[in-house]
C-alpha cells in the first residue's frame, strides 16, 4: 500500500509546485499590469525576485523531477502521450532561454531602457 501513497504524494507535489509557480506568474503579470495601466511605479525589486523565483525553481527543482521521474513513467506506461510529453521537454528547455530574455528586459527597463 505505501508505494501508491508515495505516487499519490508526488503527483500532489508536482500540482502544489505548478499552483505556486502560476501564483507568481500571476502576481508578476498585475504587476507589470499595473505599471503598463495605471502607470504604477515599478518596484523592481519584488520583480527581480518574482523573476528569480521563476528561473530558479522550476529550472532548478521542478523540471528535473518532471524530466527525471514523472516523464521517464508516463513514457512507459502511456506510450501515446510520447508526443505530448516529447512537447512538454521542449518548453522545458526552451525556458531558460526565454527567462534569460526576461531578466535582460527587466535590466534595460530598470536603467531607463525601452519597456
Amino acid at each position: 500500500m505505501k508505494p501508491k501513497r508515495t505516487k499519490i504524494q508526488a503527483l500532489r507535489i508536482i500540482e502544489d509546485e505548478h499552483r505556486s509557480l502560476a501564483a507568481v506568474l500571476h502576481g508578476t503579470l498585475h504587476m507589470v499590469r499595473e505599471i503598463r495601466d495605471h502607470n504604477a511605479e515599478p518596484n523592481f525589486e519584488a520583480l527581480g525576485a518574482m523573476i528569480y523565483y521563476i528561473d530558479a525553481f522550476p529550472e532548478r527543482f521542478h523540471h528535473p523531477k518532471e524530466d527525471g521521474y514523472l516523464f521517464r513513467v508516463l513514457r512507459v506506461r502511456y506510450p501515446k502521450a510520447g508526443p505530448l510529453i516529447d512537447r512538454l521537454e521542449e518548453e522545458h528547455r526552451v525556458g531558460a532561454h526565454k527567462i534569460r530574455t526576461l531578466e535582460q528586459a527587466l535590466a534595460r527597463y530598470q536603467s531607463g531602457g525601452q519597456r
